[in-house]
């Protein structure tokens, strides 16, 4: 046969088509697919696929359009929710006028919205009727404040302004009806301006002040309609103002200037003032050279203040003392050298304090504030004598003047601010200068000094133990000479296997060992150092405080007999533990700086007690007491920077009250 028979060629013709057939039937993989749209919401690009996914589906069929469809719903998912959360944000940002949304952010968000419709309809609706709710509420506000509207008369433009206000908000900027509902607010604003000019020029003044206040309320930004509330506010306060000196409440009127001086329109009306600023001046001038004439010195104190204080309101910068001081500054000075005879230095420099604030020139007074000042601090620094402590009989060495002496070292370096150190070197050297004595009901007074600390030393002791025993050791008592058992073992091999290991030593040296016993005594020293300590207030002999310190201290060590055996030595050994004298020493000292410590916390910060002494004396009227405790509290916080601005004025205040008789 020449070439292939007909059966080989059918069946090769059917084996092409079933192929041909099986490769029509194999779709075709996806073009877009799971991980172009991971990639696209990594790179944030996923707007950009889900337009290519659009594309394919023009011309995809079959099951590739469905899987197309499938991923574009959800790249359509992936980008709706961002923009549901966005419109819900700034619905939820947007401020509410009694619940309602203003029309144009709804018709805002409705244009946002609409990407929705195309990227996830569902979402679409959602937002779409949450909005058309929002949007039924506002037209029903709108509704039902037009109608509100409708009811108020015309007489009442307050209220029209506020619905209005609330109208055009809720339409929206930039709508027809808001500016509708503007119009009819500027002509409501219009007729408020006539009402105030009426009020004015009928000079009812209180009237045209509330309508221009009503005015600048909704044009906060208007500066004409600022001036004209400046100035009528100016004439209400001058008709008040003399009208409460007129009834005799000068209190009044000043506490009104301070008022409308701490109002946002003060700059305004300051100008205005001017031409009122001597008069006003003057009559507290006046009032408080009356009241010196008088002699009551708190009430021309009073009056010369309000003045002073007046004066810096309507604009003065440091002024000069006016000549009506004079007199009261006699009367001061005549306090101040009555307070220093009777021993209240703090009373006398709140006198000086009190005239310092009224910007004098007198030169001298530089040098009796300095002076008065240190009197002050003099008093106020509590003297502390610290005694020497007593020791018990059965004590071997002396440790009371050691325990005092280093208790003021450790408050000299703790409290140096605090507490003035008066050093004695024994307590009958103080019974001698000044003596304790009883004075009636057991009271006792030591002039040297305010405080005095004693104190017991309880126990101060070394208890020593010797404790014996025996000590057994295996020691080297000497070394021989021996053969070497490795170099007999070397001599048996034969002469090849000779040559092959080095030869071991003949001989070895050997230590030989026994067992030795020898005496060896524990010492132990237990130190115990204890006190007992108080301080007395030297004024009432009475214990503000009282405490103890204890120390124990323990130091042990061995001492053993010396032995020869043989080659063995062991050599005598002491034991090195401190003296009884050393060990009581230390503890001295360790007692003695926690007695420091807490003496140091007890006498600290004395000026926050005076200021608390103060106040308490200020409440029960004691106003001498109060004005020289807060002038110690003064001098004691200003060596540590304090702030004494507040202290300062009390102690002023208090020093003037002090001369009411």
């Amino acid at each position: 046969m020449n070439g292939p028979s007909i059966l080989t060629r059918t069946f090769g013709l059917m084996a092409t088509a079933v192929l041909l057939m099986s490769c029509a039937s194999t779709p075709p993989p996806p073009v877009i697919g799971e991980a172009d749209v991971k990639a696209a919401e990594a790179n944030g690009s996923l707007e950009t696929l889900y337009e290519r996914i659009g594309k394919e589906l023009q011309t995809a069929s079959g099951e590739e359009a469905t899987s197309l469809e499938a991923l574009r719903s959800e790249v359509g998912t992936k980008l709706a929710n961002p923009l549901k959360a966005q419109i819900h944000d700034e619905l939820e940002k947007t401020t509410r006028i009694g619940g309602a949304i203003p029309l144009d952010v709804i018709q805002e968000e409705e244009k946002r919205a609409l990407l929705l419709k195309e990227w996830s309809p569902t979402v679409y609706n959602q937002i779409l009727s949450g909005l058309n709710a929002d949007r039924t509420s506002t037209q029903t506000a709108i509704k039902q404040r037009k109608a509100e509207l409708a009811e108020i008369p015309q007489t009442e433009v307050e209220n029209r302004l506020k619905l209005l206000e609330e109208l055009t908000q809720l339409a929206g900027a930039g709508t027809p009806a808001a500016a509708d509902f503007e119009d009819q607010r500027k002509a409501l604003i219009s007729q408020l301006d006539q009402e105030a000019a009426a009020a004015i020029a009928a000079e009812n003044y209180d009237e045209a002040q509330r309508l221009l206040e009503k005015v600048q309320q909704v044009r906060p930004e208007d500066a004409q309609t600022a001036e004209r509330l400046a100035d009528v506010n100016t004439k209400v306060f001058e008709r008040d103002f003399y009208r409460a000196l007129e009834n005799g409440d000068p209190d009044q009127g000043y506490d009104l200037l301070v008022a409308v001086a701490a109002s946002p329109s003060f700059p305004l009306i300051l100008p205005n003032l001017a031409p009122s600023k001597e008069a006003m001046t003057k009559f507290y001038l006046e009032s408080g050279a009356e009241e010196t004439r008088q002699g009551n010195i708190p009430g021309a104190y009073r009056r010369f203040k309000q003045a002073r204080r007046i004066e810096t309101l309507l604009g003065a910068s440091n002024p000069p003392p006016p000549p009506e001081e004079a007199a009261f500054r006699t009367l001061i000075e005549a306090e101040y050298a009555q307070a220093l005879a009777d021993g209240r230095p703090g009373l006398a420099w709140g006198f000086l304090q009190v005239i310092e604030s009224m910007n004098p020139t007198d030169p001298k007074l530089r040098r009796q504030l300095r002076e008065t000042r240190e009197k002050v601090l003099q008093q106020a620094t509590k003297r502390l004598s610290v005694s020497s402590f007593e020791t018990p009989d059965d004590t071997d060495a002396e440790f009371g003047d050691a325990v005092s002496a280093s208790i003021v070292q450790h408050l000299f370096g703790a409290v140096p601010n605090d507490v003035r150190i008066i050093e004695r070197e024994q307590l009958s050297d103080i019974m001698r200068e000044h003596s304790l004595q009883e004075e009636g009901a057991g009271k006792m007074k030591l002039a040297s000094a305010d405080y005095l600390v004693q104190g017991t030393v309880l126990e101060a002791k070394v208890d020593t133990i010797e404790k014996k025993g025996r000590k057994t050791m295996r020691v080297v008592t000497e070394k021989v000479t021996e053969l070497n058992p490795e170099h007999a073992t070397w001599s048996n091999l034969s002469s090849s296997k000779r040559g092959k290991v080095p030869e071991p030593p003949k001989t070895i040296e050997v230590a030989r060992k026994e067992d030795v016993t020898v005496e060896v005594i524990l010492h132990r020293k237990i130190g115990i150092f204890s006190v007992s300590y108080r301080v007395i207030d030297t004024d009432t002999a009475k214990v503000t405080f009282a405490d103890s310190a204890r120390s124990v201290a323990k130091h042990e060590d061995t001492s053993s007999e010396g032995m020869e055996l043989g080659e063995f030595k062991l050599p005598f050994q002491l034991s090195n533990l401190p003296s009884d004298t050393e060990i009581l020493t230390e503890l001295a000292d360790e007692v003695s700086a926690q007695i420091g410590t807490q003496l140091a916390q007890v006498l600290a910060d004395p000026e926050a007690v005076y200021a608390q002494n103060a106040q308490r004396f200020e409440r029960e009227a004691n106003y001498p007491a109060a004005a020289q405790q807060y002038a110690y509290a003064i001098v004691l916080s200003d060596r540590k920077d304090g702030d004494t601005t507040e202290m300062m004025t009390q102690l002023r205040e208090t020093t003037i009250a002090s001369t009411r008789r």
